[in-house]
């Protein structure tokens, strides 16, 4: 079971007639993050703290029982992914604005740290900081911090051929596939080759993917 997962959701939904009206402040902030939703699919931050204010204050709850359904059916996001986001954006907000340090640039630098506790973050953020050779902040550098600090959490890695197969069997959302194509092109304009390179090489597997599905439906 995810870490990341509201208590809020553990306990059942109450009749949606039962169900409290928005206020006019709570329609507001409904309004404002829906807004950063529908256009912000690319900055993992600005999504995971919007989604975190829905799920926190239950502004879905005039129109979705739960939390999960309503990212699925309002913004095809699965929950893991909506999990992972928002456990990104709940440690992002735990780092220091005093602190004169790099904060990660993309949802795939947060991903490794989201084996550890949020409070463990800032410290192991800073730390990778510190190690990352002209600036570079690997994969390989981030897996290695994570599991210095919490070895028991550390799974071995999964080649990026054999994620991107898992995405092509249909475990992608299109917010997701929106996200890669961000990072990407954010990457190209930093300048991060690598990066940049995985985050294509992910995409073609998931349209190959897909092919290959349309391709069996008529053969």
């Amino acid at each position: 079971m995810s870490k990341d997962k509201s208590k809020a959701d553990d306990v059942p939904a109450p009749p949606m007639d039962a169900l409290a009206p928005l206020s006019v402040i709570e329609q507001k902030q409904l309004h404002q993050c829906e807004e950063i939703l529908s256009h912000g699919l690319n900055t993992f931050f600005d999504v995971g703290s919007a989604l975190l204010t829905i799920r926190e204050k239950r502004l879905y709850r005039t129109s979705h029982s739960t939390f999960e359904t309503y990212c699925h059916e309002r913004w095809a996001i699965g929950r893991s992914y909506a999990c992972r986001i928002i456990g990104a954006a709940e440690r992002l907000k735990l780092l220091d604005p005093k602190e004169n340090i790099p904060k990660p640039s993309n949802e795939f630098q947060m991903r490794p740290f989201l084996r550890l506790e949020p409070e463990a973050f800032p410290k192991a953020w800073e730390k990778a900081i510190k190690r990352a050779k002209n600036g570079k902040v690997t994969p390989r550098l981030l897996r290695e911090v994570v599991a210095e600090i919490a070895p028991s959490t550390f799974k071995p890695r999964v080649s990026a051929r054999s994620s991107s197969k898992a995405m092509s069997n249909g475990a992608i959302s299109f917010a997701e596939l929106l996200t890669l194509l961000g990072e990407a092109r954010l990457s190209v304009q930093q300048r991060e080759t690598q990066a940049a390179l995985a985050a294509l090489e992910k995409i073609e597997w998931v349209f190959l993917g897909a092919q290959k599905r349309t391709e069996s439906l008529y053969a």
